[in-house]
């Protein structure tokens, strides 16, 4: 695997083509910018889309993606592994074909969020 060359690795053959494909999986998944709407690729994007598993908005709870503030909750990695077995292994279809998001209702909320610095107020200027 580490012979294998990075798609950043040939950024300089192919300009552009990280802001391009930025701008394409932001369309996809809602969160490009309005006026982009008509300008990203969207070949094959029904092919290699989201899916019909679950919604999008559905999977940003799931993840703790907030898409009005382009922000998410930190510390995901701590949940990723045991903890996120435990929770959703219950729900595996029966069918073998991965969690059945329907049943059950999970956000992922950072258990340890940053401290937010206090403001200054107004008073300490003068």
């Amino acid at each position: 695997r580490q012979k294998i060359k990075k798609f950043w690795e040939n950024a300089n053959f192919y300009p552009g083509s990280e802001y391009q494909g930025m701008k394409r999986l932001n369309g996809i998944i809602g969160m490009g910018d309005p006026e982009d709407e008509d300008k990203y690729f969207k070949k094959e994007q029904e092919l290699y889309g989201l899916g019909q598993v679950r919604t999008k908005e559905k999977y940003f709870r799931l993840y703790g993606i907030h898409t009005e503030t382009k922000t998410v909750e930190d510390h995901l990695c701590t949940f990723v592994g045991k903890p996120m077995q435990q929770k959703f292994k219950p729900h595996l279809r029966a069918n073998g074909m991965g969690i059945n998001f329907d049943e059950f209702d999970f956000e992922w909320i950072d258990p340890r969020p940053k401290k937010k610095k206090p403001e200054e107020s107004e008073d300490d200027d003068e």
